[in-house]
């Protein structure tokens, strides 16, 4: 879900995915599942512009997904 999220406003975007995050970023956000910003923030590779532009996105994507598995 996260790697079709990031393809998305990559492509939206104009930019090569890897800028939007790269696929370390992304495993470290699955397996951590962080609940919040503070959580998130504390991850490698997201720092305050990538908090800023998509913290709330992401957060919302894992929340959804997390739902949908109960």
């Amino acid at each position: 879900i996260l790697k079709e999220w990031r393809a998305g406003e990559a492509q939206l975007l104009g930019y090569p995915p890897y800028i939007i995050a790269s696929n370390q970023l992304l495993a470290n956000i699955a397996k951590t599942n962080p609940k919040n910003m503070e959580e998130l923030s504390q991850l490698k590779g997201m720092g305050k512009r990538k908090i800023r532009d998509y913290g709330e996105e992401i957060l919302l994507i894992l929340e959804n997904f997390y739902d949908m598995k109960i």
